[in-house]
């Protein structure tokens, strides 16, 4: 009997790979080979070259996990996202891997352990950061919802390949309202193909939307900002509001390696990971 390859984003030890081990190792799916496969821009290229190979044992099967970040419409209730392009890619949930380790009770839990951070010295003052973290990324995010929405809605007006000007984690010095709609309208410009025919009006109506949509009692709801902000870009804000070096790294003693050793992460909290571990054992050859 074959075996179930597995690709997913990152490296040896990267966040991907050790949240899908664990999720492997908890349960008895049987035969599935973890490969991480590098970024995820990569991760078609990858796959083209792996099925190109001769499969070492008949009846072989594979698929792929990935992060969802702002390329697909959300689910009205937690599952997980199949690609229309090729249903054997399963997406994520929540936008990254980290919204999956990254809340306020977990961060609560590696301060105490550390006990350097007094900003932090409780469970009530890591949720207060939490949320002062979602709220002055409130009109960034909607900025990358904006931009995302429209090119899925009208992608013959824009050049292949273009995407959000800065990676997940790097964020521009200003996060107000006007900062954000400038950055979003000066990428639509650069991202039309010669032949558009778009109005930014648009944009700016999609803009609103998620402006008001993520407002001051959205920021105060962590689960709904785990599920639509952008995790790597909470931990980057939480490290700027508290300063010093950063511990949103993958390695040992970083806040994500905490989360691990004490077990803090449990797949079966989540139903979209529930979901993939059924995938996973029902398509098993």
């Amino acid at each position: 009997m074959g075996a179930i390859t597995l690709f997913c984003e990152g490296v040896q030890n990267s966040l991907d790979f050790r949240m899908l081990n664990l999720l492997l190792s908890s349960s008895a799916i049987g035969n599935v080979v973890l490969i991480p496969a590098g970024s995820k821009t990569g991760l078609k290229a990858f796959l083209k070259g792996y099925k190109a190979q001769p499969r070492v044992i008949s009846g072989d099967a594979y698929m792929i996990y990935k992060d969802r970040d702002y390329d697909f419409v959300i689910p009205e209730s937690p599952c997980l996202i199949k690609d229309p392009s090729d249903t054997r890619i399963l997406v994520s949930y929540r936008t990254t891997v980290e919204n999956y380790l990254l809340t306020p009770e977990n961060l609560f839990d590696f301060y105490d352990s550390r006990r350097t951070q007094k900003k932090v010295g409780s469970l009530s003052a890591a949720r207060a950061l939490f949320e002062e973290a979602t709220g002055n990324l409130s009109q960034y995010t909607a900025a990358r919802w904006a931009f995302s929405t429209v090119r899925r809605e009208y992608p013959e007006f824009f050049k292949s390949g273009m995407r959000w000007p800065f990676e997940n984690g790097v964020l521009p010095d200003n996060l107000d309202k006007s900062a954000c709609k400038i950055t979003l309208l000066q990428l639509v410009e650069d991202s039309k193909n010669a032949s558009a025919r778009i109005s930014t009006d648009i944009f700016e109506d999609r803009y609103e939307f998620f402006s008001n949509k993520f407002d001051d009692s959205f920021t105060r709801d962590a689960e709904k900002c785990l599920i639509w902000f952008n995790g790597k870009d909470i931990a980057r804000m939480i490290h700027h509001i508290l300063g010093g070096n950063s511990v949103f790294h993958s390695g040992k003693g970083s806040f994500y390696d905490h989360v691990f050793t004490k077990k803090l992460f449990r797949a079966n909290d989540f139903p979209d990971l529930i979901e993939l571990k059924k995938i996973l054992t029902n398509n098993h050859p």
